[in-house]
């Protein structure tokens, strides 16, 4: 009796162990475009769950399943994250369209790829400019005042990749979500990257498509 239980309990540890490596190996990716990152996963033999606002041409052949969605809050992004990892043991990672609108930290326990809740909360306000200036990263002037000199953007700090962003025009009303930049004239792009301490890694260069810029509507 006592062999057999030691060797039940024995069966029973590798299984969990079984199970934790298993989970290890596999990666939610939450961002409104997911097609980079998961090949980055994909090809480092992760089993990749996409959640993302656009399913794009080769996303499918990254993923074990890839979940479109339009919902933007923390509420519904909980409930996919339940269905697909109810016990909170996958690896996770989120990304732009959703870090910029989730009001909840949906990590959970989950091992954290991408910044944690509190970084989230930083890099949609003003603080986040801040920490820019305090480590001498130059961008483009930002404002709270309406300006009449050359051309400026306004821009909630929810926005990403071209959307919540317009041209400023003084009929528009600069609130405690948004802000004017300065825009600088040349090629429009955004930059993926890894950064783990200071080593930077580019993932890929987009480019921004203007499809009618006095609307201020952009795509990646």
């Amino acid at each position: 009796c006592y062999w057999h239980t030691t060797l039940l309990k024995l069966w029973w540890g590798t299984k969990n162990l079984e199970r934790n490596i298993e989970s290890l190996k596999k990666i939610i990716i939450v961002s409104s475009y997911c097609e980079d990152l998961a090949r980055v996963f994909y090809k480092e033999k992760f089993e990749v769950f996409a959640i993302c606002f656009y399913n794009s041409l080769n996303l499918k052949n990254y993923c074990k399943k890839v979940i479109t969605t339009k919902s933007l809050d923390s509420k519904s992004l909980f409930r996919i994250l339940k269905k697909i990892d109810p016990l909170n043991k996958m690896n996770i990672l989120i990304g732009s369209g959703f870090t910029e609108t989730i009001s909840e930290d949906v990590i959970s326990k989950r091992n954290n790829y991408g910044n944690n809740f509190e970084t989230i909360k930083k890099i949609k306000s003003r603080s986040f400019f801040e920490e820019l200036q305090k480590q001498k990263i130059n961008f483009p002037s930002i404002s709270q005042q309406p300006k009449n000199n050359g051309k400026w953007l306004i821009k909630e700090y929810q926005s990403y990749g071209g959307t919540k962003v317009k041209p400023y025009k003084k009929s528009l009303c600069i609130n405690e979500k948004s802000y004017l930049q300065k825009f600088i004239q040349g090629d429009l792009i955004s930059v993926q990257f890894f950064v783990e301490n200071k080593n930077i890694e580019v993932l890929a260069i987009c480019e921004q498509v203007t499809i009618n810029s006095k609307k201020g509507l952009f795509l990646i």
